[in-house]
């Protein structure tokens, strides 16, 4: 069963993406820890459409949830500025915040790690989309990025 839920552009709808977002994986038979990954996955994500896509302005964020072969798929669906994930380099995540110049670059790399695939396109209607497939067993995950 496809669930979609449709939020304002805002880091205080978090709470109800995340609540989404477990109620999916747990409809598909995923495990606390494919959960654990998909709710940090999708909270970088939708933090970053905030943050760096709509910044100040108003929008919305969509969030589809639902079966994927072997697994979960979770798209994310926003009409902020084009943001490519091919665009970001590798984050060293041996190297503390702290340590670094630019403390962010970070959550980018978390959305590789936490999940077996992350697809980004432009739609035909315009709107970004990025879909993260995750398997539900939880030492399968690839991690790998694709366009």
């Amino acid at each position: 069963m496809v669930r979609v839920l449709t939020v304002p552009a805002e880091l205080q709808a978090l709470a109800s993406v995340r609540h989404f977002v477990g109620e999916a994986v747990r409809a598909c038979g995923g495990s606390d820890e494919v959960a654990a990954d998909l709710l940090i996955a999708v909270d970088e994500a939708v933090t970053n459409i905030v943050s760096h896509g709509y910044r100040a302005d108003t929008g919305e964020i969509e969030i589809e949830a639902g079966p994927a072969p072997g697994g979960l798929a979770i798209r994310v669906r926003d009409s902020a500025p084009r943001f490519d994930l091919d665009s970001v380099p590798s984050a060293d995540l041996q190297i503390s915040p702290l340590d670094r110049a630019d403390a962010g670059g970070f959550g980018v790399e978390l959305i590789r790690r936490l999940v077996d695939e992350v697809r980004y396109e432009v739609r035909t209607d315009g709107r970004n989309e990025l879909t993260l497939l995750r398997r539900l067993e939880p030492a399968a995950r690839a991690g790998q990025a694709t366009s």
